[in-house]
């Protein structure tokens, strides 16, 4: 699939939300990038669907190849959720550009959180001990149905992590409320009946955070609410829940990038704008 500055953000942005896409840059004059297009293109065939393979031809999409710091071509960049997580450079053999897409895809752990439901949940965490998102999705189910000591015993278990900190924060406020807090229907209640209430607004939002409910919880802090720091935990949640910002910001690859396991004599590329 070639993509260009009018297509990249549907087909590879907002693509990778639901299936990996690899962007593979590349120019008709370089030959490096003759030899890998052909293995990239035998892989997304194999996989059949569980990859996307999105061709971005340097010559004509230059803004593109700016925007993600491209200086040298074959440069493949893979996207998951929005975000660039991985990258190589130059022409690999068929194995290591296998390897590269297998680091990609679902794990088995991943995949049962996927399906969803409490039994998937639960097979999810036997199989990762450390997938922390499906600790915290079992955990939603069970602050839902009241069944908050186990909930928040896993909650407990949920390491330290940016991105899932402030989910796990109103979970435990959830939990919390479930145990001796007033309802939803009786916060809105007092807040119709006092819309200067700031205690029951923080609640309010408190609340909606702990379901999800992000941009709810923020509409229901008030701007002097919002000065005070009200309804943070929800604004946090929100944005750690949204896709990268287009373009994206300079510093894009993850720390796990391929290149850390690339060697130096292996990459074979030219420079952008050097011709065969």
């Amino acid at each position: 699939m070639d993509v260009t500055a009018a297509t990249f953000e549907q087909e590879v942005l907002e693509a990778s939300a639901t299936v990996p896409v690899v962007v593979d840059f590349w120019a008709s004059w370089c030959a490096p990038c003759r030899v890998l297009g052909p293995i990239l293109e035998k892989l997304e065939r194999e996989y059949g669907g569980r990859f996307r393979l999105a061709k971005v031809d340097l010559d004509e999409n230059p803004d593109i190849a700016a925007a993600f710091g491209v200086r040298s071509i074959p440069d493949v960049v893979a996207f998951r959720e929005g975000r660039a997580v991985a990258r190589f450079l130059g022409a690999q053999p068929e194995s290591r550009v296998r390897a590269f897409v297998d680091a990609l895809l679902p794990s088995p752990s991943e995949l049962a959180r996927l399906k969803g439901g409490e039994a998937n949940l639960r097979q999810a965490l036997v199989l990762d001990p450390a997938n922390d998102a499906a600790r915290l999705d079992l955990a939603e189910r069970l602050v839902e149905e009241g069944r908050l000591e186990e909930a928040e015993r896993l909650l407990d278990e949920v390491q330290d992590n940016a991105a899932l900190d402030a989910r796990r924060d109103a979970l435990r406020a959830a939990a919390g409320f479930r145990r001796g807090g007033e309802s939803e229907q009786a916060l809105r209640s007092r807040l119709a009946a006092n819309p200067d209430d700031l205690e029951a607004r923080y609640a309010l939002a408190q609340r909606l955070a702990a379901a999800r409910g992000y941009r709810q919880a923020m509409a229901s802090s008030s701007p002097s609410c919002a000065r005070t720091g009200i309804g943070a935990a929800a604004r946090r949640a929100s944005s750690s829940s949204t896709s990268s910002p287009w373009p994206p910001p300079t510093r894009i690859w993850s720390p796990s990038s391929v290149e850390n396991w690339l060697q130096p004599s292996t990459r074979s590329g030219y420079s952008v704008g050097r011709a065969a």
